[in-house]
């Protein structure tokens, strides 16, 4: 009471920091963009004393933390840290938070927002080959190229295409060996020869697309033309008739000449015969005769092929050619013309044949 003062008796108590940092306005740039690009990933973070750190755990679209960066103070309050990506760096959603502390190590790290990566790069196609280059009809061709892609291929297809290109067949193609995908073309022998084009269309599960890759090979005609139902008309015949004689000649593809030997009872070729189309598959020719035609019996055979140059020429049948010209007798004399009895009389002709005289009797009345 009477104001005398005591001031030097201290102690001391602690006020602690709970407060954690704030992070607002969270931000990537690009929000969606592709692979190669790279991502600005930001947030406002600040606090009530100091802010000590801030890292970015980047997640997968798996939920596994590819990496955790650091951020830095970029503008005033802004934190921020780059994520680069490559074309190998898995495309799809991706999630990151930011794990901030302040200089009392309150945490903030339940702040996430996400960015997302395109996949833009095709597969890659190469090696393509055929198993047989050149074949022929009836082969199964294995059509085979190396596809790859910097995530995954997801279907890959051949088109294979004619002469005329038009695309006769899509192919699903499978993996076979490491990034080797094949399919098998068949052919029979009704399948049209020729350069066949085969085209690879692939696409990721991203579905970029490749179908720009093609290669060929060949496909050989080695069926011979069907030559059945020979005829000649008349089948049995004389001297100065014409033959027709004709077949059914088909082929796989084209036909492309048909030719008919004609050969006599010696196997001699007497004639070489060009046939023409007559009807539907109907090939004939003429074959035309004289009185001075050797009579006996012809073979006729057909020689065709195709335009492949595929030959069919064992194919024969005959007519026969009758004789009908009787010998000729001229000049015929007796020598004596008058003579008396006891006497030898000389009787003789001329007698020609067109083909062979055979026997010459005469007959005295």
């Amino acid at each position: 009471t009477s104001n005398n003062r005591n001031d030097t008796i201290t102690a001391t108590f602690t006020l602690n920091d709970i407060i954690a940092p704030n992070v607002t306005a969270l931000s990537s740039s690009p929000g969606i963009g592709n692979q190669t690009n790279s991502f600005n990933l930001s947030a406002n973070v600040s606090d009530n004393h100091n802010v000590h750190t801030v890292l970015i755990n980047v997640t997968n679209s798996t939920n596994v933390v590819v990496t955790t960066l650091t951020a830095s103070l970029s503008s005033a309050g802004i934190y921020s840290a780059v994520f680069a990506t490559t074309d190998a760096t898995t495309p799809g959603v991706y999630t990151y938070k930011f794990l901030t502390n302040d200089t009392s190590n309150n945490r903030n790290d339940t702040l996430s927002t996400t960015f997302t990566i395109t996949d833009t790069n095709t597969p890659n196609v190469t090696n393509l080959a055929s198993s047989i280059s050149i074949g022929n009809q009836t082969n199964s061709f294995n059509l085979s190229a190396n596809v790859s892609d910097n995530h995954n291929v997801h279907t890959v297809l051949i088109n294979v295409s004619n002469a005329t290109n038009a695309v006769i067949n899509t192919l699903t193609a499978t993996l076979s060996s490491t990034n080797r995908f094949s399919a098998i073309f068949s052919t029979t022998d009704a399948t049209t020869p020729g350069t066949y084009t085969y085209k690879f269309l692939t696409n990721d599960t991203s579905n970029n697309r490749n179908d720009t890759i093609t290669a060929t090979f060949t496909l050989n005609d080695i069926v011979a033309p069907n030559v059945t139902a020979l005829s000649s008309s008349p089948g049995i015949g004389n001297q100065t008739n014409s033959f027709n004689l004709s077949a059914n000649v088909s082929d796989n593809f084209i036909v492309d000449t048909v030719l008919v030997n004609v050969s006599n009872a010696t196997n001699i070729v007497v004639n070489t015969l060009t046939a023409t189309l007559s009807n539907a598959g109907r090939y004939s020719a003429v074959f035309s005769t004289t009185d001075a035609t050797t009579p006996g019996i012809y073979t006729y055979k057909f020689l065709t092929n195709d335009t492949s140059n595929n030959r069919n020429d064992t194919i024969t049948a005959t007519f026969t050619l009758n004789d009908i010209v009787a010998p000729n007798v001229t000049a015929l004399s007796s020598s004596p013309g008058i003579g008396n009895q006891t006497n030898s009389f000389n009787l003789s002709a001329n007698v020609s044949d067109n083909h062979n005289v055979h026997t010459v009797l005469i007959n005295v009345t």
